[in-house]
């Protein structure tokens, strides 16, 4: 949702508010969720490329071995990665940088 309001000097402001979504399937008896995911918007680490952020969603299942994550650009609507995968063959890009050494 995007909002003008006017500062005290008159001056015009855009205000944003973005939400999301991010939930979790536990069972007894599992250490872990055995199906999670989270959804909603989010600015982009690129602005020149996206400035208007993006939106997410990402969903793992580890019962059913399913890894998912969609990335659309907020502003053109394109879709800029829809990956689906195995969740045993993925590899998460999660500070892979301090993983590695």
């Amino acid at each position: 949702m995007t909002s003008k309001v006017y500062d005290e000097s008159g001056k015009e402001v855009t205000l944003k508010a973005e939400t999301g979504v991010k939930w979790k399937h536990k069972r007894k008896g599992h250490k872990r969720p055995i199906a999670e995911g989270k959804s909603g918007h989010e600015s982009s680490k690129n602005t020149s490329k996206y400035p208007d952020g993006v939106y997410k969603t990402q969903t793992i299942d580890r019962e059913k071995d399913n890894y998912s994550k969609t990335v659309i650009d907020n502003r053109t609507g394109e879709v800029v990665k829809d990956l689906h995968e195995p969740l045993s063959q993925h590899r998460s890009r999660r500070n892979s940088s301090i993983t590695r050494g």
